[in-house]
C-alpha cells in the first residue's frame, strides 16, 4: 500500500494553517505545520514532505524567499510549492515561477481544488522519484559494465625482446563500443585487434564481447588444426557468426587484425570497414596501412576480405586508432584529422616511446580545446627493437 503523502502547511496565521489542515486530513494525508519562513525551511529538512503549502505574505522571510531557497537546494528542489496567495495579479504569479513555484491558489482556498492539485503534484513528484530511482540502478548497472568490459581488456601485454605494446582507452560514456586486444596466441605468433562497432554505450560494448569470443574461437579451431593464422579468415569466420546472429540492421563492425610472426619479423593484416588505417612510422617513413576490406554487417553476402604481410625492421613503430582520436572537432566544427596525427608522427624522434599515446592525446585535446572526447577512443602502439 503505498503511504500518505506528507503536506507541510506554512502560513504565519494558524487560522489558515487548521483550515487547510482539516481538509487535507480528510484525504488520509500527513500534515506538519510552519508558522514562518525559518521555521519551515528547518522542518523540511527534518521530515522532507511531499508537498509544501506556503503562503507569501510572511514576516522575516516571505514565500517568494522560501520558495527560492527550497528550489536552489538540491535535496529539496523536487518537493512541489504551491503558493497560497490573497494577491491575484500577474505580477505575484511572475514572482512566484522564477522563485521556482509550481503552482497558484489563491485565498480563500477552493477545498476541492486544493485537493485536485495537491493529489497531482504529489503523484508528478512520485513519478520523479521513480525515475530517479530506475536511474540509479541503471548507473549502478553501468558501472558494473564498466568493471567488466575493462577487464576484457589486456592488463598487461606478451612480453618479447623484440616488440613492445602500449595503448591508451577512453569510453565517451560509462561503457563503449571501441575495442583491442594484444594477446599470445603461441610461442611464435601475437595476436592484436583494435575494433570498433557501432555508436557507444552499453549495447556497443556488449558486442565487444562478441567479438573477442568470436576471435578466440577461430584461434583455437585454427590451433587445434595445426593450421597457419590467417586474419582474412578470421574475419570471414566472425562476419559469419554476426550474420547468424538476429542483430539489428543498424549495427555494424570495423576491426583491424593481424598477427605478428616472431620468428620471422612479420604483421600479417586484414581489416574489415577499417577507414583509419594504422600508421607505420620510423626510420624508413610514415605511411599507412591500407587494406580496404567489407564491413561487418547483420545482413547481405558475406563481406570480402584482404590480407597482407609487413615486414618488420628494428625501428618500426606501428600506431593504431580508432575513428573517434581523428574526428575530434572544435567549437567551429573543424575536425582534427589523420593528416595531422600523420605531421605529428613525423617528429616522432623528438617524442620518447613512453610519451607518443600522451602527446597525441595532449595534442588532440589542445586542438580541440577541451579533454572530453566525443567519441570512444582507442590508442595502440607496437614498437619494434
Amino acid at each position: 500500500m503505498q503511504r500518505p503523502g506528507k503536506v507541510l502547511i506554512v502560513d504565519d496565521e494558524k487560522s489558515n494553517r487548521q483550515i487547510l489542515e482539516a481538509y487535507l486530513l480528510s484525504e488520509g494525508y500527513l500534515t506538519f505545520q510552519a508558522s514562518g519562513g525559518q521555521e519551515a525551511m528547518q522542518l523540511t529538512k527534518e521530515i522532507s514532505p511531499d508537498m509544501i503549502l506556503l503562503d507569501v505574505m510572511m514576516p522575516e522571510l516571505d514565500g517568494f524567499a522560501v520558495c527560492h531557497l527550497l528550489k536552489n537546494d538540491p535535496t529539496t528542489k523536487i518537493i512541489p510549492v504551491i503558493i497560497i496567495t490573497a494577491l491575484d495579479d500577474r505580477e505575484t504569479k511572475i514572482r512566484g515561477l522564477e522563485a521556482g513555484a509550481d503552482d497558484f491558489l489563491t485565498k480563500p482556498v477552493n477545498p476541492l481544488e486544493l485537493k485536485a492539485r495537491v493529489r497531482s503534484l504529489i503523484r508528478v513528484k512520485r513519478y520523479y522519484e521513480q525515475i530517479e530511482d530506475m536511474n540509479q540502478k541503471l548507473m549502478a548497472n553501468m558501472a558494473k559494465a564498466q568493471k567488466i568490459q575493462r577487464a576484457l581488456m589486456p592488463k598487461e601485454f606478451p612480453q618479447t625482446k623484440e616488440f613492445h605494446f602500449q595503448a591508451f582507452y577512453q569510453a565517451a560514456e560509462m561503457v563503449g563500443g571501441d575495442y583491442y586486444n594484444v594477446f599470445s596466441v603461441d610461442e611464435e605468433n601475437i595476436c592484436l585487434y583494435v575494433a570498433d562497432v557501432t555508436g557507444h554505450g552499453l549495447d556497443a560494448a556488449m558486442l565487444t564481447i562478441f567479438i573477442k569470443e568470436t576471435i578466440n574461437g577461430y584461434i583455437r579451431q585454427t590451433f587445434t588444426k595445426g593450421q597457419i593464422f590467417s586474419p582474412r579468415l578470421c574475419l570471414v569466420e566472425l562476419d559469419e557468426k554476426f550474420k547468424a546472429e538476429d542483430f539489428p540492421e543498424d549495427i555494424f563492425i570495423t576491426i583491424f587484425l593481424g598477427f605478428i610472426n616472431l620468428k620471422n619479423r612479420t604483421f600479417t593484416y586484414s581489416s574489415a570497414g577499417f577507414v583509419e588505417f594504422p600508421y607505420v612510422f620510423g626510420p624508413r617513413g610514415v605511411w599507412q596501412l591500407h587494406c580496404p576490406g567489407s564491413l561487418i554487417i547483420s545482413y547481405g553476402s558475406l563481406g570480402e576480405y584482404e590480407e597482407k604481410t609487413l615486414a618488420l625492421h628494428p625501428g618500426d613503430r606501428i600506431l593504431f586508432y580508432t575513428d573517434g582520436l581523428v574526428e575530434q572537432r572544435t567549437t567551429s566544427g573543424e575536425i582534427y584529422g589523420p593528416e595531422r596525427l600523420k605531421r605529428l608522427l613525423e617528429n616522432y624522434q623528438s617524442i620518447g616511446k613512453e610519451n607518443l599515446l600522451s602527446e597525441i592525446i595532449s595534442s588532440v585535446q589542445s586542438f580541440a580545446g577541451g579533454s572530453t572526447f566525443q567519441d570512444d577512443i582507442v590508442l595502440l602502439q607496437l614498437v619494434v627493437d
